[in-house]
Formats: structure tokens, sequence, C-alpha cells
């Protein structure tokens, strides 16, 4: 999770990685929210909504970057991609500490 973010508080967080998301853990889970950098090494946002999706999730899918330049272009394009997801993308400032 990103430095920025660790001062969340009043809320049940579970922490998971790419491939622990399964079908199992969301039926157990029931997340009302998955938040999740907009792009890893190993995933990126579209791949973890069709992942989320196939599992039967249809909850608020929320994104986190670094400032870009066409946001609203990604922002549609997941939207288009899986419009039964509620999506947003929001920003945190630059952190030497992470890489998105």
């Amino acid at each position: 999770m990103p430095p920025s973010l660790n001062e969340i508080s009043g809320q049940a967080i579970q922490v998971l990685q790419y491939d622990q998301i399964t079908a199992k853990k969301m039926a157990v889970l029931r997340p009302e929210l998955v938040l999740a950098p907009l792009l890893t090494t190993r995933f990126d946002i579209l791949d973890l909504a069709k992942r989320l999706e196939r599992f039967g999730f249809t909850g608020k899918l929320r994104a986190y970057s670094t400032p870009l330049p066409n946001i609203d272009f990604i922002r549609q394009e997941v939207r288009a991609a899986h419009p039964q997801l509620d999506f947003d993308i929001f920003t945190l400032p630059v952190d030497k500490r992470r890489d998105n």
C-alpha cells in the first residue's frame, strides 16, 4: 500500500497480492471496495478488473497512480471494458519509495 494511505482508519482492510485474489477469498471477504495500483510489473488495472468480474465482484474498484496526462482516457477505457464496476482513478503525490 502506498505510504500516503497508511493513515486510513476506521475500516477493515485486507491486503492481498494479485495471485491471492480467488473466488473463495472474494466469497469470504465480500469487499465493497478494491484498491489497487493502476499498473505494476505483474498486472494492470484491466487485468484486475477482469479477474474481479470473473469472481462476481460488482463493487467499487479504485486505482491509484502518480499524476498522468491521460487519466481521463484511462478512466473511460476501463469503464467501457467493465461497465458493471464502479471504477475511478485517483492520483497520489510522487513518492520515490514506490514505482507507481
